[in-house]
C-alpha cells in the first residue's frame, strides 16, 4: 500500500479533502486522518467517515501491551547484583560489592515510530512527524493516482504532500 499524505492546518480542510478523495477513488480505498491527540480534533472525532488515529493513542496502546512486563505505575523494577570478590586478588575473600540499579522502561513510542506502525515508510514518517508534533493534521490516502490525490489535497489547503 502506498500512501499519499497531505499535511493540513485545519480539520475542515481534512474533511473536505477526504470527501473529495472518496468521490474520486470510491469507498474501496483507504483514508486515515492522523493527529497528535484525538482530543484536539473534535470535528474529526465526531464523524465516522474517516478513521482517526492519534499518536497519543498509539502510546497508550503500547503502554497497555507492555503492562504484563512492567506491572507498576512507575514502570521501574528495582534490581540488585551481588558481585563476589575473588580470593587472592588482594582481599581476604570476605569482601563483596553490591550494585543497585533499576530497570526502567523509557522507550516511549515516538511520533515517527507511531506513524511507521500506521503503515508509513520510515522516510515518510520522519518527514511527517515534526508536523504532527506541531499540531498539524495528516490525511493518508491510498489511491490509484498519486498525482491526482496530491493535486486534490493541495487544492483543499494541504501545506505539503508527501508520497
Amino acid at each position: 500500500m502506498t500512501w499519499t499524505i497531505g499535511i493540513f492546518e485545519r480539520e475542515q480542510q481534512v474533511l473536505d479533502a477526504a470527501r473529495e478523495l472518496r468521490a474520486l477513488a470510491g469507498e474501496s480505498r483507504s483514508l486515515i486522518a492522523v493527529v497528535d491527540n484525538e482530543e484536539n480534533a473534535p470535528l474529526l472525532s465526531s464523524q465516522d467517515e474517516i478513521p482517526l488515529e492519534g499518536v497519543a493513542g498509539l502510546q497508550a496502546a503500547a503502554d497497555e501491551s507492555n503492562g504484563a512486563f512492567w506491572p507498576d505505575e512507575d514502570r521501574e523494577i528495582p534490581a540488585v547484583a551481588y558481585l563476589n570478590s575473588v580470593q587472592g586478588a588482594g582481599v581476604n575473600g570476605q569482601a563483596a560489592a553490591f550494585a543497585a540499579y533499576a530497570l526502567s522502561e523509557s522507550d516511549e513510542v515516538s511520533t515517527t515510530e507511531g506513524l511507521v506502525r500506521l503503515g508509513l515508510s520510515s522516510s515518510a514518517a520522519r518527514t511527517c512527524a515534526p508536523s504532527v508534533e506541531e499540531g498539524k493534521l495528516l490525511l493518508l490516502a491510498d489511491v490509484a493516482s498519486l498525482e491526482e490525490a496530491a493535486r486534490l489535497m493541495r487544492s483543499f489547503g494541504a501545506s505539503d504532500v508527501v508520497q
